[in-house]
């Protein structure tokens, strides 16, 4: 669980990622993992937009280039890589998140 409590760099940590969660946040949520993966296990509620489809994707997944949103993944690596490509495009609140695997484990504790 190291990921779990850690700081991130231009992120958000998994565990207050979770608890924003729990409390109702109504940020755009996006699972940037294989469309294989986000239909095996996902966040209820949250978008699916593949790392893979993210530039043809983006603008009909995200409202605006000015909302609010959080990627996430399994491990937190495409969920920073999307967010440098989408930053590249001019989308301006985003926020990563990392060590999801492991929040979802803490998810599914906590309900």
């Amino acid at each position: 669980m190291k990921h779990l409590f850690g700081a991130l760099l231009g992120g958000v940590t998994a565990a207050a990622f979770a608890h924003r969660l729990l409390s109702g946040s109504s940020r755009l949520v996006i699972d940037v993992s294989s469309s294989e993966e986000f239909h095996a296990e996902h966040i209820p509620g949250a978008r699916s937009l593949p790392l893979e489809q993210l530039e043809q994707q983006a603008a009909s997944t995200i409202p605006t280039p000015e909302t609010p949103f959080t990627l996430y993944c399994r491990t937190g690596e495409r969920a920073r890589l999307a967010a440098a490509r989408l930053r590249s495009l001019g989308y301006t609140h985003i926020e990563s998140v990392s060590g999801m695997h492991e929040a979802m484990q803490k998810l599914h504790q906590l309900l």
